[in-house]
């Protein structure tokens, strides 16, 4: 699959498989937590991100689904307001990946970004107040910017959106419609670029389809049975860990 071997293929349904268990807990975390991983072997980080992002529509698709029924499932208003900014970043970001992804530079935001969403999930899980409606805006550009770039924009929304929900759990199906219209504004804007989705490429990420939807759902299921903050901790942290290989991984390649 666009020169990728059995061994990087194989390493790469073992981290889908931790993603979607995280997403389907949290709420979020696939993208972040897959391309983290990805980015120690994966010899392609742009075609790396393209995967991740079709496989991301399934994993939202199927936890939308399993939350439909909760308490106040999807917030449509706070949908509107973040959309149109991500929409608008997306294609700046991915053009930045195009040409950087391969950069030790690109390694370097790429750890900063996740040293710094760790940092603050550890420090300050809950904000005591929420974040202001106005800020939609500029949340949803940020986030199309990061999600065009390395498929990984969840954070800025995340923060957002589970700031305003005592119970972050209840934020979980507005993250999923917003993530939605992310992935399929991102895929709209790779199928137009130089390096659209190739037949092989599409196969790959049906037959890992089944994996994504089976540990989604077993994720979701243990968010009731489980403390959603303990769970979430061990996440920051692993994403902190990956951030700092990620920056040390490129502060080398500077060398």
């Amino acid at each position: 699959m666009d020169g990728v071997g059995s061994f990087e293929i194989t390493l790469a349904l073992a981290v889908i498989v931790g993603a979607a268990f995280t997403q389907g807990f949290s709420g979020f975390g696939y993208g972040v937590v897959a391309m983290a991983a990805l980015a120690f072997f994966w010899p392609d980080l742009e075609r790396a991100s393209v995967m991740v992002t079709m496989q991301v529509l399934a994993v939202c698709i199927v936890l939308g689904l399993l939350t439909r029924r909760e308490p106040g499932s999807i917030d449509w208003k706070l949908v509107w307001m973040l959309s149109p900014g991500m929409i608008l970043g997306l294609p700046f970001g991915y053009r930045f990946i195009l040409h950087a992804g391969s950069m030790p530079v690109f390694r370097a935001v790429f750890g900063l970004i996740l040293m710094a969403f760790s940092l603050l999930g550890l420090v300050r899980p809950h904000f005591r107040n929420p974040l202001p409606a106005l800020l939609a805006p500029v949340v949803g550009l940020v986030s199309g910017l990061i999600s065009g770039a390395i498929s990984s924009g969840g954070p800025p929304l995340v923060i957002y959106l589970y700031s305003r929900e005592p119970d972050a759990r209840r934020a979980k199906g507005t993250a999923q419609a917003l993530f939605i219209v992310s992935v399929l504004a991102r895929l709209v804007v790779v199928q137009a670029g130089a390096r659209p989705v190739s037949g092989a490429m599409a196969a790959a990420v049906l037959v890992s389809l089944p994996l994504v939807a089976g540990f989604t759902a077993c994720g979701h299921y243990l968010s009731h049975k489980t403390s959603a903050l303990t769970f979430s901790r061990i996440v920051y942290v692993l994403i902190g860990l990956a951030g700092l290989m990620n920056l040390l991984m490129a502060l080398g390649g500077l060398g």
